[in-house]
């Protein structure tokens, strides 16, 4: 079985998300050493938070091609609040020795510091009073210029065609096997949030690293209706919506997309051994003739 069934049977095995959200989540915990994880927070994404998204991009690009497809490097607006939070937190912490040993110092050399931050506010003051009686009114548009937003250079990932959701042709499975797991992974141990969103008409989904996933975008995956293609009908979506069901229903469940696969499976294995054996009778028929 490969990884496309692999997750159609853990969606289709267990009737809680939460369940298979958790799984999920653990299979990519399994995959990298604890203290690697550690040693990477440590050296790279607490200190360097936009150098650390970056690399991520970067590596996600090739690391992924296999999984997910053709991906490309692009820009992200990092207009978000909480995103904006969590990066300065980060800095602070990583500050936190510094600007202890700053604010010991004499309090001599604080009250100077103090005297001179004084002096040149009073300097500013009186320099705009100055401006502000030269000048001319600004007009109400002037006045109201739009700030310009925060971008992210280089921090974001444009998966163009996800194999994995057009194979799967599933969003129920997109959702709790690979969107929420991922984000979960990146915030909880590499502490660099993320927030993955998925187009489940063109395929396409954006990584978005430095960027904490909102409520919206989370409300936005969950509340999409099923693919035309789904191979549970929406079964899948509804029965996770529900948490619970009995064994035989959710067995029931799993039959159509995983059946299918292995039978094609099958048939390509003995298409292949068919092919073998007939090359290999009609070499034995030139080496008689």
């Amino acid at each position: 079985m490969g990884i496309i069934e692999l997750s159609l049977a853990l969606n289709s095995r267990f009737s809680d998300k939460k369940e298979i959200q958790q799984r999920a989540y653990n299979v990519l915990r399994e995959v990298f050493p604890s203290w690697i994880l550690n040693i990477y927070c440590t050296l790279f994404s607490r200190p360097f938070p936009e150098f650390s998204a970056c690399m991520n991009a970067f590596v996600a690009k090739w690391a992924s091609v296999w999984l997910v497809g053709e991906c490309e490097i692009i820009d992200i607006d990092l207009e978000n609040p909480t995103t904006t939070a969590f990066i300065e937190n980060n800095r602070h912490t990583n500050k936190n020795v510094q600007s202890i040993k700053s604010n010991c110092q004499s309090s001599n050399k604080q009250n100077h510091i103090v005297h001179e931050i004084k002096a040149e506010a009073a300097k500013l003051i009186t320099t705009k009073k100055i401006s502000s009686s030269v000048q001319p009114a600004t007009t109400s548009s002037e006045q109201k210029q739009t700030p310009k937003k925060a971008v992210g250079k280089n921090q974001g990932l444009l998966v163009k065609r996800c194999r994995f959701l057009e194979e799967s042709s599933c969003a129920s499975a997109c959702v709790n096997s690979c969107k929420i797991p991922t984000q979960n992974f990146f915030i909880q141990d590499m502490n660099l949030p993320v927030t993955m969103t998925p187009n489940y008409e063109t395929y396409e989904c954006i990584f978005e690293f430095g960027k904490l996933p909102t409520t919206e975008n989370l409300s936005d995956s969950m509340d999409t209706p099923c693919l035309s293609r789904c191979p549970s009908y929406g079964k899948l979506r509804s029965l996770h919506n529900k948490g619970g069901a009995s064994m035989e229903k959710i067995n029931s469940i799993s039959s159509s997309k995983i059946s299918i696969s292995l039978y094609n499976n099958k048939n390509k294995k003995q298409k292949g051994e068919n092919e073998q054996q007939l090359s290999s009778r009609c070499h034995s028929m030139d080496n008689d003739n």
